[in-house]
């Protein structure tokens, strides 16, 4: 059983919150993805959109203050395909999977055609600056309002969440540097405008070309996590964690039907 559901258009149900392990996953198909935006926008609330992984999920059930930041998201979009897979054992909803770049980049069309407004915090003054350029030159409806480094003095940190205040963008994404990543944004959502506010670093360094982007078909096939092993043959060790999780999905689905 779902245990939210949220934002209704026309009578229908654009957002079904569901749980898995205790975490939650949010249900939105893809096709009511920009609908499901402009309620947001339009809601004159913080935003917080967050991309789940498998390890992510795991991570939530031990960090309580990672599950209190999922627990505030707006949206809780499940990446990984051992995600969907344990909801379909669990007879729970198949919520639809979000590859964070193709999403952000979903998320900057939108922006554009509603002539919104972004800023941007996260990598090096170099990278940002590069950054700013190539979304410049691709969503040019979209009006950049502001840009900061992510690597930044403690001292500072007041000042860049004023400015950020001030500049009240429609959409705030965040990359490489904040401490605490996703939770940086839940511990600073009263200091900031409303709007749309989003973490991934993997965005920024794929907009910087520094990491290759994942493929369609790898994607589809749930496979992304293969190109990050190749780059990084240690982080084979990390897929341990996968077992784990099928393993405590299968408790929850033995001990639910007792």
């Amino acid at each position: 059983m779902a245990d939210k559901l949220s934002i209704n258009q026309n009578q229908r149900t654009l957002i079904t919150r569901t749980r898995i392990l205790g975490i939650p996953v949010d249900c939105v198909l893809q096709e009511d993805f920009h609908a499901v935006l402009d309620r947001l926008m339009d809601s004159q609330e913080p935003a917080q959109i967050v991309f789940l992984r498998t390890r992510d999920l795991l991570r939530a059930r031990r960090d309580r203050s990672y599950r209190k930041t999922l627990e505030a998201a707006s949206l809780v979009l499940p990446v990984s395909k051992e995600i969907t897979r344990g909801l379909h054992a669990l007879g729970r909803p198949m919520p639809a999977r979000y590859y964070p770049f193709d999403a952000i980049i979903s998320v900057l069309g939108w922006l554009e055609r509603r002539r919104g407004t972004l800023y941007l915090l996260g990598g090096s003054s170099t990278a940002i600056s590069q950054i700013e350029s190539n979304l410049r030159q691709t969503f040019p409806g979209a009006r950049i309002v502001g840009r900061f480094m992510g690597r930044y003095s403690r001292e500072m940190e007041t000042n860049i969440c004023m400015a950020i205040r001030k500049a009240s963008p429609n959409l705030l994404l965040v990359g490489d540097g904040p401490r605490g990543e996703n939770k940086w944004l839940y511990r600073r959502r009263t200091r900031l405008n409303s709007g749309i506010q989003i973490y991934s670093r993997e965005f920024f360094n794929m907009t910087l070309g520094t990491t290759p982007r994942v493929s369609r078909i790898s994607f589809r096939n749930g496979r992304e996590f293969l190109r990050e092993w190749y780059r990084n043959p240690l982080l084979v060790f990390t897929g341990i964690h996968l077992p784990w999780f099928r393993f405590l999905v299968l408790m929850e689905r033995v001990f639910r039907r007792r």
